[in-house]
């Protein structure tokens, strides 16, 4: 336990680091959650998450913070081409962004998904959103 104490004292340990390391300490001799709460002058969750993730990964789960939303979610290119190419859009003359995400099943929008495609050289699949090379993102 040794590493939390240094972590907690260290001049070059982030602010959140050795807070979470007084948590942890703190609990280690015994302390409540709202105890070691209103010592630190935090809440008592904030106490109970940081106590948690220590249990579960040691001092590895302290030293970061978990990735903040939801992970990009990735456009199959390969369905986006034959979607916008060979299968037409219901009651539309052309796809939008939109019915080809609810397809897809992702929220994409216009500038990524051209990007995407154009970052693949997609120039077929451009052609068939009606898309402009100068109307692309960079």
């Amino acid at each position: 336990m040794i590493e939390g104490d240094e972590a907690a004292r260290s001049k070059l340990t982030s602010v959140r680091l050795a807070q979470r390391a007084r948590i942890v300490l703190l609990a280690a001799q015994g302390l409540r959650n709202k105890d070691i709460a209103e010592q630190l002058g935090i809440g008592r969750v904030q106490v109970a998450r940081w106590r948690e993730r220590y249990l579960e990964l040691g001092l590895e789960g302290i030293k970061r913070d978990l990735p903040r939303g939801a992970p990009p979610v990735k456009v199959d290119s390969a369905k986006l081409v034959k979607l916008a190419t060979q299968t037409p859009p219901p009651a539309a003359t052309h796809w939008s962004t939109r019915k080809m995400g609810e397809v897809l099943g992702c929220r994409a929008t216009r500038p990524r998904m051209l990007r995407d495609l154009r970052s693949q050289d997609h120039s077929v699949l451009l052609v068939a959103l009606n898309v402009e090379d100068t109307h692309l993102p960079t």
